[in-house]
């Protein structure tokens, strides 16, 4: 099918049907096996951490048994000039490839060391400053993999079976040889205190150029006072309801408007008097 938005062909990889129905909504089943992991549960930020990595590797196991031959099929098929690939697990159908790819990290710029080792900077998710003692750092990096352990090891070593490069201890995935691409505003960024290779580049915002209808701001906010804001967690964070509720609970203190894409759980929490909202509201149509 054709994306008529960014007029891109879009292949895709899963699609459980029934006869030409999509039966399976890929946002709800993403924000489900979030729930399940016990990521959004009320926990300490070194056992959401861990949970994450358990979360990962398992997925990226998944991954390589379910979406590569599919991914791989498409590859075949397509032979394409160059694959761009914004996964936070390898995928050894376009690592194998032979054809040139660019790793995408949508991610915060700190979680690059999932992939590229470093030192300098403390373990990602964990919200330690960035100077953290050298033995704060090292100890929980330890806390950090010592139950995904095992299990980072089974993962590593499917990859190496499937013809990837042996990942370094830990790390999630390599860089591209190729081109690496990041999204974060400059003055957010960690240059300054760790440089990275001349193959990766930054860029303040990823930010399509398709072609949207005008956005009419509701009624329900035209006349009152304040500053427009746009609010989205995107499809994780809006998917846990506990944390919208607060959020909402604070903001409608506000004097100034908002304008809410609330997530696949839009029925399961309300929206204050200064807001508006549905399921999805496009940020670039918004913007």
């Amino acid at each position: 099918m054709v994306s008529k938005s960014i007029e891109f062909e879009v292949k895709l990889v899963r699609q459980p049907v029934a006869g030409d129905v999509v039966t399976t909504d890929p946002l709800e089943s993403n924000v489900s096996d979030v729930e399940e992991s016990g990521l959004v549960e009320n926990t300490t930020q070194l056992e959401k951490t861990i949970r994450g990595n358990d979360f990962l590797v398992n997925y990226g196991l998944k991954e390589m048994t379910e979406t590569d031959p599919l991914v791989k099929a498409i590859i075949e098929h397509l032979k394409p000039d160059v694959i761009i690939s914004d996964r936070v697990v390898h995928l050894p159908s376009i690592i194998t490839s032979g054809i040139p790819w660019i790793l995408s990290w949508s991610c915060n710029p700190l979680s690059l060391n999932c992939g590229y080792p470093d030192d300098v900077l403390p373990p990602p998710f964990l919200g330690l400053p960035t100077n953290s003692g050298t033995e704060v750092k090292e100890k929980y990096r330890q806390q950090v993999w010592e139950r995904s352990r095992e299990m980072w090891y089974k993962f590593r070593d499917q990859l190496v079976s499937m013809g990837c490069p042996k990942l370094q201890e830990f790390l999630l995935w390599t860089p591209s040889p190729f081109a690496n691409i990041y999204m974060t505003p400059k003055e957010l960024d960690y240059t300054d205190i760790r440089p990275l290779p001349d193959n990766f580049y930054g860029f303040d915002n990823f930010k399509r150029s398709g072609n949207e209808d005008t956005f009419e701001i509701p009624e329900t906010l035209k006349n009152r006072s304040g500053k427009l804001i746009y609010l989205s967690l995107g499809s994780m964070g809006s998917g846990n309801v506990e944390l919208m509720k607060r959020l909402v609970a604070i903001l409608s203190k506000s004097k100034h408007r908002f304008i809410v894409s609330k997530g696949v759980k839009h029925n399961e929490y309300k929206l204050a008097d200064n807001m508006w909202g549905e399921r999805s509201v496009l940020q670039v149509k918004v913007l």
